[in-house]
């Protein structure tokens, strides 16, 4: 069985998804505590303790995120290069495989 953490990564509000083979297990989101006014790297330390948790409850197989692309604001990039580091750094440490997809070719499908 592949157990696939999906996260769609943002230092405010994330969601993410799991999956068992291709069957949804669960999913859910997660809201910072801290407000923009709070310190920058507090709340990427909040979020890094969030995707640990998730890694450490599920032991994920694979960790995808969304892959970046440069038209984003640069600092919205800033802040998703720093979170994807964090999923990268977490997938080594826990011997997961690390993807980044181009969402973009997904959602055709959906169209």
């Amino acid at each position: 069985m592949t157990i696939v953490l999906a996260i769609d990564q943002a230092n405010n509000h994330s969601g993410y998804s799991v999956w068992k083979d291709k069957d949804l297990h669960d999913y859910g989101t997660y809201l910072s505590s801290l407000s923009k006014k709070d310190n920058l790297y507090d709340r990427f330390k909040e979020v890094y303790c969030f995707f640990e948790e998730l890694i450490i409850k599920y032991k994920p197989d694979i960790i995808v995120c969304e892959q970046l692309w440069g038209g984003l604001n640069i600092n919205v990039f800033k802040n998703l290069v720093m979170l994807n580091a964090f999923l990268l750094q977490l997938s080594w440490k826990y011997k997961s495989e690390f993807k980044e997809i181009n969402i973009r070719k997904y959602r055709s499908f959906l169209e």
